[in-house]
């Protein structure tokens, strides 16, 4: 079962996965499609965009091969960027577990602003703690704020650790 299952379906007392986030990580790699879904969810500015992020751990970098979107603009569940739509996180959950080459598990969540630039500290804080209260954010699960920054892609990985902030190196990978 996926930390998503877990989270979503509230089977927290069943076993989940190993963690594929691991609190020694120190960047934040971010594959071609997660980049490619970002990219275009940029296009859609004028509102709060948010979802998942999906990968793994190894050595002391996390690997973000997928971001998903939070579901529907339109849906009553996606009010704001932390707000997850459970169905479609649990179907995205499902179809990755089905076609992924390697194991991915839910390791974080995004956040876009609504004019697509890069947010600042003080108003990713915000968010932080937004996302710790409900539990997106923690040790294992980091929030990355992504957004146009002097016309480039850009972003910043937050993450809590023993009551301290870390920001996390994030690098954007070339297509294969």
């Amino acid at each position: 079962m996926s930390r998503v299952h877990a989270r979503f379906l509230g089977l927290l007392a069943q076993p989940v996965s190993p963690p594929v986030n691991s609190p020694l990580t120190r960047s934040v790699h971010v594959h071609q499609r997660a980049r490619a879904t970002l990219q275009a969810q940029l296009a859609a500015s004028g509102r709060w965009r948010g979802g998942l992020l999906f990968g793994h751990a190894e050595d002391d970098v996390l690997h973000v091969h997928f971001a998903a979107p939070q579901g529907y603009a339109w849906w009553p569940t996606c009010q704001t960027p932390l707000q997850v739509d459970p169905h479609y996180a649990l179907g995205w959950a499902d179809a990755l577990a089905a076609a992924s080459e390697q194991p991915v598990d839910w390791v974080g969540s995004w956040i876009m602003y609504p004019d697509s630039q890069l947010g600042g500290i003080e108003a990713d804080l915000v968010w932080l703690h937004a996302g710790r209260t409900t539990a997106l954010v923690d040790d294992l699960h980091l929030l990355m704020s992504v957004g146009w920054s002097d016309g480039r892609l850009s972003a910043t990985a937050y993450r809590p650790m023993d009551g301290e902030l870390e920001t996390l190196e994030v690098e954007w990978l070339p297509a294969p």
